[in-house]
């Protein structure tokens, strides 16, 4: 069985707070593309933060690049 890996790019990290969630979203591996943020990676950090504004509530929360 040939077994797949797939590298990470992002990391999210999820608090619950007293008055909600707060949560940071970190782009990983942007050597790669020699450290240049593409339009690919603001959509997909939009995606993901829209993605835990549904789930978790619609405050605004920071993204880290």
């Amino acid at each position: 069985m040939e077994q797949i890996i797939e590298t990470q790019k992002e990391s999210v990290k999820l608090m619950k707070m007293s008055k909600g969630y707060n949560w940071e979203i970190k782009l990983l591996g942007r050597d790669e593309d020699d450290g240049e943020l593409k339009e690919e990676h603001l959509k997909r950090l939009e995606e993901i933060d829209k993605s835990l504004r549904e789930k978790y509530g619609d405050e605004k929360k920071e993204i880290i690049i």
